[in-house]
């Protein structure tokens, strides 16, 4: 349930690429498939036992695992995405990561840089700009 409420936060939502609010059976429905599927895995960010934000890594037709990390709004703006992220990173080491972020949400854009992620190319995906990050 925190994952979707998450989720269906204001500005998770306005930094997705659908940016429509998402209804718990089609959020459960999805969610159950994809913990099931060996090409996809979830990570949660707990501190002090409590939710924090969630990332998952989807693996693509082109071999690259696309990344998505989302933090609950009471630990944004605390450097909690970057840790997050730099953990998951160390942990898939050998596999190439992928990351579409788009070009106003400059938070995203450098939690990804201070990752070592390169900006490899820019995208319009629904009349929107995106960056688009890799890490071999």
């Amino acid at each position: 349930k925190n994952v979707f409420m998450l989720a269906n936060d204001e500005l998770v939502r306005a930094n997705s690429i659908n940016s429509q609010k998402i209804k718990y059976s089609d959020h459960e429905r999805w969610f159950n498939d994809k913990i099931k599927q060996k090409d996809t895995l979830f990570y949660i960010l707990e501190i002090d036992e409590n939710f924090a934000g969630y990332a998952r890594l989807e693996k693509q037709k082109n071999g690259y695992y696309l990344i998505s990390i989302d933090i609950l709004a009471f630990y944004r703006g605390k450097k909690l995405g970057n840790a997050f992220l730099k953990n998951i990173c160390e942990q898939n080491a050998k596999k190439p990561l992928l990351a579409y972020v788009k070009t106003h949400n400059i938070a995203s854009k450098k939690i990804f840089e201070n990752n070592n992620f390169t900006l490899f190319d820019e995208i319009m995906i629904r009349g929107e700009k995106y960056y688009i990050f890799k890490k071999f």
